[in-house]
């Protein structure tokens, strides 16, 4: 993880993997602090935002996230566990929070994709 995204500092303990780093989407934009935690093998990669609070929406979906806070960055089915999160997962962050700041002035989710469900948890 380091070696793509030296802003990412590794906080994990064996096989619980935790990444904490800031990223600032835009030139424009603030700067987010995110955390990163996957245990390997037991289900995705989970993403979220320490720093700014999110504002919330309700639903949640309305932003893709899930009921945790958690951001809904890809279906279900985008995650294998023989992907790695750096190359699968890191590119999505700032994505996702360029979106949501679009949300945030206009109240649209511009970012398209499924809403979060019980299916793709």
């Amino acid at each position: 993880m380091q070696e793509l995204f030296e802003i990412f500092e590794y906080k994990g303990i064996g096989n619980d993997l935790k990444w904490v780093g800031q990223i600032r989407p835009t030139k424009s934009s603030r700067l987010y602090t995110v955390e990163i935690t996957y245990l390997v093998g037991r289900g995705r990669p989970r993403v979220r935002v320490l720093e700014p609070s999110l504002v919330d929406s309700i639903p949640m979906s309305t932003t893709h996230r899930f009921a945790d806070g958690t951001l809904c960055l890809h279906t279900h089915d985008q995650w294998t566990k023989d992907k790695f999160v750096a190359e699968h997962v890191i590119p999505w962050i700032p994505l996702w929070l360029t979106y949501y700041e679009g949300w945030l002035i206009t109240g649209e989710w511009e970012g398209g994709g499924m809403h979060p469900s019980a299916s793709n948890k």
